[in-house]
């Protein structure tokens, strides 16, 4: 599976079989990406990621918080003229409709667009647990915006069209049959979701399989840091306590860049570290133990998960009583569940402030701690005996604290349920 077919399967509504095709010509390329295949198919020969370029679509699929929309029209113009050989005039053209048409669309749906994008990843990947009623109000909600993009897709379609060749356009032709027939698919399957009928039988089978290679992969070729998922639940708490423009404001400006400026300071204090660990993950699997190096990462990244429980504090501080009592109760649950995720269990010094500033020890060539002894590692880290898992519960819970009148105010320490 390449690049674009990943991408395409991060919807829920792309669980189902589709074709693999072919990029599609379509000045909404960028939004079509940026809805991760709802109108588009895969290029035979996609540009790979650039390791220092923007985020997308193809370098951060699991992140559509991230995605910069001119970085993914940019390489949808590219790819479009490739695959229909476009002179220069025709590539200027698409490109200037392809962003002027796009920018338009995204200025009403943008938000809602990447909401729905991250609850949908979240659900392929069990962060969010999904059910009948979760597939139904998801559907609800995303079935307007796909409408709406058909429509624009379509009839930009129609005006690209003018300045193709008769060549190209027999290409086209092709295209647009397909992308018809996969919007006819998609409106199936957001319909019956609608009806309460959610993923069942091989479908989700097939659908819950690929979730689980893909973690599986991830566990030993690509790590997700805990902190790049930190501004999809700032906005999901704004949604879910619906936090008004000021209170949003400070908390993606103020809030989540401070502490994501600290998470960045700590990981790049310990990059050693953490490259040590991925040098050995990506080494012969036989000579390794995962199950120590995973917990290795995850003691590495303790003063992070920390720094996020310390934003949750701060967050919880904009929110009034009144928007936390209004809430809606399954959006509290899967808010929670992110939540849960992204904190971790409680840890003995969780009560203290986060160090950033505080070491953990070095890794060797084996994937052990510096200092572990043979019998398997140092009996104050690797060998204690295991303790019973407190999971730490956002506010929102019937048990939870009430919010600080103010963000500058202290902040209570979110409350903890043991086996919860």
């Amino acid at each position: 599976m390449n690049d674009h077919s990943r991408v395409i399967s991060s919807l829920p509504f792309s669980k189902f079989p589709m074709q693999r095709s072919r990029l599609m010509a379509t000045w909404l390329m960028g939004m079509a990406l940026l809805m991760a295949g709802a109108s588009a198919a895969s290029a035979q020969n996609p540009d790979p990621p650039a390791k220092d370029g923007k985020p997308t679509a193809l370098s951060h699929p699991n992140n559509p918080e991230l995605w910069d929309v001119q970085a993914m029209m940019e390489d949808a113009v590219r790819q479009i003229a490739r695959r229909y050989n476009l002179n220069d005039a025709q590539e200027n053209y698409t490109r200037l409709l392809l962003v002027k048409n796009t920018t338009a669309f995204l200025d009403q749906y943008e938000k809602d667009i990447r909401e729905l994008l991250k609850e949908s990843i979240d659900l392929r990947l069990g962060i969010i647990k999904g059910d009948a009623d979760i597939y139904k109000r998801w559907a609800e909600r995303a079935a307007p915006i796909y409408e709406a993009a058909k429509v624009a897709i379509l009839d930009g379609n129609m005006e690209w069209r003018n300045v193709l060749n008769d060549q190209q356009k027999k290409t086209h032709d092709l295209d647009l049959s397909l992308m018809k027939s996969q919007f006819e698919q998609v409106s199936r399957t957001l319909d019956t979701w609608k009806g309460g009928g959610g993923p069942t039988g091989a479908l989700a089978k097939a659908a819950n399989d690929a979730a689980r290679k893909e973690l599986g992969q991830s566990q030993t070729a690509v790590h997700l840091n805990p902190e790049d998922q930190w501004l999809a639940y700032v906005n999901k708490f704004i949604a879910t306590y619906q936090l008004d423009e000021k209170q949003s404001i400070a908390a993606r400006d103020k809030i989540h860049k401070e502490m994501r400026a600290e998470a960045e300071k700590y990981r790049e204090k310990q990059k050693k570290e953490f490259d040590k660990i991925n040098d050995v993950l990506k080494a012969d699997a036989k000579k390794i133990k995962p199950r120590e190096l995973m917990q290795r990462r995850q003691e590495l990244e303790q003063p992070i998960r920390d720094l996020f429980v310390e934003m949750h504090k701060r967050l919880l501080q904009l929110a009034n009583t009144k928007q936390i009592a209004s809430a809606d109760a399954q959006m509290k649950q899967q808010l929670e569940s992110l939540y849960r995720t992204l904190a971790g269990p409680i840890q003995p010094n969780r009560d203290a402030k986060p160090g950033p500033e505080d070491k953990a020890g070095p890794i060797q060539k084996d994937g052990k701690a510096a200092g572990d002894e043979k019998s398997g590692g140092n009996p104050d880290r690797m060998n204690k005996p295991p303790q019973p898992e407190l999971k730490a519960t956002p506010v929102g819970s019937a048990d939870s604290p009430k919010a600080a009148p103010a963000e500058t105010n202290p902040a209570s320490e979110p409350t903890s349920k043991p086996n919860d």
